[in-house]
């Protein structure tokens, strides 16, 4: 279940979401991360056209966080955020709440602060946290609707290690502070499945797309 905007407005405090500091296959050592989530957005980015199928309502969606490393640099990975990186070290993983069907179009994640990057961004790209400092970063994903409904993102995997990313570790936990206001999103141009024509959803929701 995911909290009103009041209660994420009030998460103004830093998590302690620290792995314990290790050393790499490559001998160098890895620190301990802490993120502090700072704000999250969300908005209505493009309109669905109901005379045009498939042309549903998009949402951009934003969480800005700060990252801290202790004990020795950190390095994240800055692949492009999916929705399959849980666990498997490929990136930052983002979820969407079952409240409504969606689908990811596309994700970034940027460094507002200017951390130091390497490699490609989005394809292969490292972000360093220098030992005993802070960098803020943001994602932001765009998401189309399937069906009308509201959408709340969020990330549930961090991925992090050295500059080689041989090390690389998945951290999941303590996360939950981090993801979006929710927003209703309309689908149009859909299947109807009894009937096999297409037709459009009007939002029956007080307070949805206006």
């Amino acid at each position: 279940m995911f909290r009103s905007l009041c209660a994420v407005m009030a998460l103004l405090v830093s998590v302690g979401c620290g792995g314990g500091g290790r050393t790499s296959s490559g001998g160098s050592a890895v620190g301990t991360l802490a993120v502090t989530w700072m704000s999250s957005g969300v908005w209505v980015s493009h309109v669905g056209n109901p005379g045009i199928i498939g042309d549903s309502d998009e949402g951009t969606f934003e969480i800005e966080f700060d990252a801290m490393a202790t004990g020795a640099d950190v390095w994240l990975n800055g692949a492009e955020p999916d929705l399959s990186g849980l666990g498997d070290a490929l990136g930052l993983a983002l979820e969407f709440s079952e409240k409504g069907d969606a689908v990811l179009l596309g994700a970034t994640f940027t460094s507002p602060s200017g951390a130091l990057m390497v490699g490609v961004p989005g394809v292969d790209a490292r972000f360093l946290v220098r030992n005993g400092e802070t960098e803020r970063f943001v994602v932001t994903a765009v998401v189309r609707a399937l069906a009308d409904g509201f959408v709340v993102v969020r990330i549930v995997d961090i991925v992090y290690g050295d500059v080689t990313g041989e090390s690389d570790v998945s951290y999941a936990s303590d996360l939950e502070q981090l993801f979006t206001p929710d927003i209703f999103l309309g689908s149009f141009g859909y299947v109807d499945p009894y009937s096999g024509s297409f037709g459009y959803d009007l939002p029956t929701t007080v307070g949805g797309k206006g």
